[in-house]
């Protein structure tokens, strides 16, 4: 008779011990809170020859792009996402990717077309090593 409430002791304890781990899991209590959300503002400062309707902002993370409506586009996402300055869908010929920046209330997005000297001097470079 002693090994059979042992047995029961031993089961019920099973049980209730499971039903509160089932009731965490359940009640999200180790769930990550939630990323505070950011409406950011960004102005295009176009430097390049194209039609400022050619740049959107978009945030590859989220699937998102958004255009810019006289120099301007908003957009809400999570804190700590990276927008980057890139080329509409709507001209598929035209191919530009800025660098990713963290995602802040006020932010200026510069498209600029023209090469840098640096990249000039590396391609200098190589087309001197490996021309025939």
């Amino acid at each position: 008779m002693r090994d059979f409430v042992l047995v029961l002791v031993l089961a019920t304890s099973f049980v209730v011990i499971g039903l509160i781990a089932w009731w965490i899991v359940q009640s999200g209590v180790f769930k990550p809170s939630p990323k505070p959300m950011v409406q950011a503002t960004i102005t295009l400062d176009n430097q390049c020859e194209l039609l400022d309707e050619v740049f959107v902002v978009s945030a590859p993370q989220h699937g998102r792009t958004v255009p810019f409506y006289n120099k301007k586009a908003t957009i809400r996402l999570p804190e700590g996402t990276l927008l980057q300055l890139a080329t509409s869908s709507l001209y598929p010929d035209v191919a530009y990717d800025g660098i990713p920046q963290a995602i802040m209330p006020e932010m200026e997005m510069t498209a600029d077309c023209s090469m840098s000297p640096r990249l000039e001097g590396i391609f200098d470079s190589m087309r001197e090593t490996f021309k025939n």
